[in-house]
This record gives structure tokens, C-alpha cells and sequence, in this order.
């Protein structure tokens, strides 16, 4: 897939962005134009707003959305903005919610340093949403770092 033909659908550098622990032979590759309030990208076609890992899915199986109802795809790396086609399969909403239910389930990781570097950038007067992107997590992530409900200031390295 020509991820240049979509807009908002860029390259992921897994060792510089983001720590995890998840083996595949192809990267992310990460949708950074807009993103709902759950986490997952946004892209608008035809003046109707839909989620970018369904639209990349779409796009590099050669469907239409006539083909896409009723389909559930589904990320095989967990990052909720991956636009990877070999990330995505298809599925029901039960395998998708037995899905979040695996054991040994890869979710990005904030490290220790990571998180008292966001301390530091908020300080500097980085936005929140800035940051997550950067992070490749959610605003609401960053937004808890700030006010210590996760990675509590003594849980942070000292800079």
C-alpha cells in the first residue's frame, strides 16, 4: 500500500517514538492527522468520518464500504493509531473483545524516563496533545502524568 495517497498516514520509527516489546517483521506505521477521544485515528472520505486503521484496511484489501459492514478490524500490535495493513485483520466484535482479553496482550509502554520527560516538556509549555502524539498515546494519558494519577512524582527519576 502507498500510504503517500493517504493523507494523515505516515511511517513509524518504533525505536525512537515508542517502547515496545511486540516482534513483527514490519513497523507501524502511525496515522497522525485527527483522532477521537478513544484513541484511534479519524479520516474523512467523501465528507463521512471514519476510523483510519478501517480505512487503511479497506483501502489495501480493495473493498467497499458495502463490503465493510459488519466487519470489525482489528489490530494484531495493539497501537490504536497503527494504519499497518499486515497489523490489521478482520473479525467479529466477540474475537475483538476476547482480543483485549489475551494473555500476554503488548500495550505502549511509558518508561520511567519517558514520563518524567513528559513532566518536563509540560513544564516547558508543550501542549498535552503535542506530546501524546509524540508519545503515540492519548491526550488523556499525558493529561494524568500532569496531575500525578499515573507516574506519580515519586515514582520519577530526578532530573
Amino acid at each position: 500500500m502507498d500510504f503517500k495517497e493517504l493523507k494523515g498516514f505516515v511511517p513509524f520509527d518504533t525505536e525512537t517514538t515508542i517502547v515496545s516489546s511486540y516482534k513483527r517483521d514490519e513497523p507501524c506505521v502511525l496515522h497522525t492527522g485527527c483522532r477521537a477521544s478513544n484513541g484511534y485515528g479519524q479520516v474523512r472520505r467523501g465528507g463521512v468520518t471514519r476510523t483510519a486503521h478501517r480505512e487503511a484496511y479497506r483501502v489495501a484489501n480493495g473493498l467497499s464500504w458495502t463490503d465493510m459492514v459488519g466487519v470489525v478490524v482489528r489490530h494484531t500490535c495493539d497501537v490504536r493509531l497503527c494504519v499497518q495493513p499486515s497489523h490489521l485483520i478482520s473479525g467479529t466484535q466477540s474475537q475483538n473483545l476476547h482480543d483485549k482479553k489475551r494473555p500476554g496482550r503488548v500495550f505502549i509502554k511509558l518508561t520511567r524516563e519517558d514520563a518524567a520527560d513528559i513532566k518536563v516538556r509540560l513544564a516547558n509549555g508543550e501542549t498535552q496533545t503535542s506530546i501524546a502524539t509524540l508519545y503515540g498515546v492519548t491526550q488523556a494519558m499525558i493529561s494524568s502524568i500532569k496531575v500525578g494519577k499515573t507516574w506519580r512524582p515519586e515514582d520519577l527519576p530526578a532530573i
